[in-house]
């Protein structure tokens, strides 16, 4: 007999954030304590009001491993902060042997990823989630997916890794014992998404689905009008704006993220001839995440598609980025960070582009409550009630090292696109609804609101219908 607990030790910050994952896999056979697996542990970055020694970001609860049972391993499903972020603050729970498994486009990403959690939060004089101890500790311990299928790490216990379509690696896992399947998605996708293909489970030999899901992505569940946008229309509407605008000599700002999203964005901008027609800029993390995946470390399976990128001109510098606007020229820049601040290189390219009554600034997904994204999108709302407003931000000053305020006009056309690389609401409940033999399944990684219209849709037809921000800990004897 064995007892396998999942530990959800993420949390919502309030009913509209998406809880930073955190999932713990015990297992035990009858009293004997067998692994501890922790599937993704990540941050979610605060906007809005830091105060000095304030922590700049938003963890999981690590109580729990001061019970003395050692983390025997890591997966992780992909590198975004909110999945990956805060794994290096685990080391020190770590048993000897203990591994980090990832697949090889992950582990092309993990460097940056992490040094990005230490550096950002020297910049602001915070607190780090994590020391540079920590963090050399967990790239020491990366261990290489090389390809989908059964990997052996617990003897007699095969876990199970595929591709889900959501970035470059992204994958989920499932673990068979004692004839039950128990599932992990990360994020997933399922549509055509440029630079990868939305992957669908891979065939096994068994009864091919799993019978308990621990771990989901809700992230679109309260939102009906995500099966009305599909990422084609939503690109050919970003397009349009984007052309419009530097074909009349005036500037476009793109805040995207910069793990696949702003080199598939650049790939969709040539693939549809805007190269053509202005120059095409890809900058900051953006532009570095794009290299990595260009590279053959970048691909995982054969579902990872080319990037084609090669009349996209990459920004080399504070001095390449002034050259461009002083060229009084239409262009069109894709900057991190992905919802417009604070930090990352598109707070430079926002200091002129904002003033532009002619220009457009796209945020490419989603904006979180009181990051400089939704400042931006809120002055523009009441600039079109009242005619005129202005943007003031926290910024990092380079020459005296405080932060410091400033204060923008806003002038220029500010669109939200939507284009998140995960499955639509209805595309979420096809998913549930695939897997005739499910006995039980937990609902995470969404808004509450988006828990609460999914478990409504499901509850009568998934057995036992688990909820993260209600159900911590869930237990099965099998």
């Amino acid at each position: 007999m064995y007892t396998v607990r999942f530990h959800r030790l993420g949390s919502h910050q309030d009913e509209y954030d998406i809880e930073p994952t955190g999932l713990v896999r015990d297992i035990f056979k009858g009293l004997k304590f067998i692994d501890r697996t922790v599937i993704d542990f990540g941050i979610m970055q605060k906007g809005g009001g830091i105060e000095p020694g304030e922590e700049t970001y938003h963890a999981p609860d690590i109580s729990l491993f001061e019970d003395g049972n050692p983390i025997t391993k890591v997966l992780a499903t992909h590198v975004h902060l909110d999945h990956f972020g805060f794994i290096p603050a685990l080391t020190q729970y770590f048993a000897p042997t203990a591994k980090v498994y990832m697949t090889r486009p992950s582990e092309a990403m993990a460097w940056p990823i992490w040094e990005q959690g230490i550096m950002i939060n020297s910049k602001r004089g915070t607190p780090p989630p994590y020391n540079y101890d920590q963090f050399m500790d967990a790239v020491d311990r990366i261990s290489v997916i090389e390809q989908p299928g059964m990997f052996g790490v617990i003897p007699g216990l095969p876990e199970y890794v595929e591709p889900k379509g959501h970035i470059h690696g992204a994958c989920g896992y499932s673990i068979k014992i004692n004839g039950t399947w128990f599932h992990v998605s990360g994020d997933q996708c399922s549509h055509d998404q440029p630079g990868v293909n939305g992957a669908p489970l891979l065939e096994r030999k068994d009864d091919g689905c799993p019978h308990i899901i621990a771990g989901s992505d809700c992230t679109y569940g309260a939102d009906p009008d995500s099966d009305k946008r599909t990422y084609r229309n939503e690109m050919d509407r970003g397009y349009d704006i984007i052309a419009r605008t530097v074909e009349n000599g005036h500037p476009v700002l793109a805040f995207c993220f910069g793990v696949h999203r702003s080199g598939a964005l650049a790939h969709e901008m040539q693939r549809r001839g805007l190269t053509d027609i202005a120059p095409v800029f890809l900058d900051g993390q953006g532009r570095d995440f794009t290299e990595r995946m260009l590279k053959p470390e970048g691909k995982w399976c054969g579902l990872d598609q080319e990037l084609e990128v090669e009349r996209v001109l990459f920004v080399e510098n504070q001095r390449h980025r002034d050259s461009v606007v002083r060229s009084g020229k239409g262009y069109f820049v894709i900057s991190t960070p992905g919802m417009g601040g604070p930090g990352g290189t598109g707070t430079f390219w926002r200091r002129s582009i904002l003033r532009d009554p002619g220009a457009a600034v796209l945020f490419m997904g989603y904006v979180a409550p009181e990051t400089d994204g939704a400042k931006i999108l809120r002055a523009a709302r009441v600039r079109d009630d009242c005619g005129e407003a202005s943007v003031t931000f926290m910024v990092h000053d380079r020459d005296s090292g405080e932060t410091v305020q400033e204060t923008i006009p806003l002038r220029c056309q500010v669109v939200q696109i939507r284009i998140g690389s995960h499955d639509s609401r209805g595309k979420i409940l096809e998913w549930f609804r695939s897997f005739p033999r499910l006995q039980a399944a937990m609902l995470n990684h969404g808004s509450k609101h988006a828990l609460d219209s999914l478990g409504s849709e499901l509850a009568s037809e998934i057995p036992v219908l688990y909820r993260a921000d209600r159900d911590r800990t869930i237990e099965f004897n099998i």
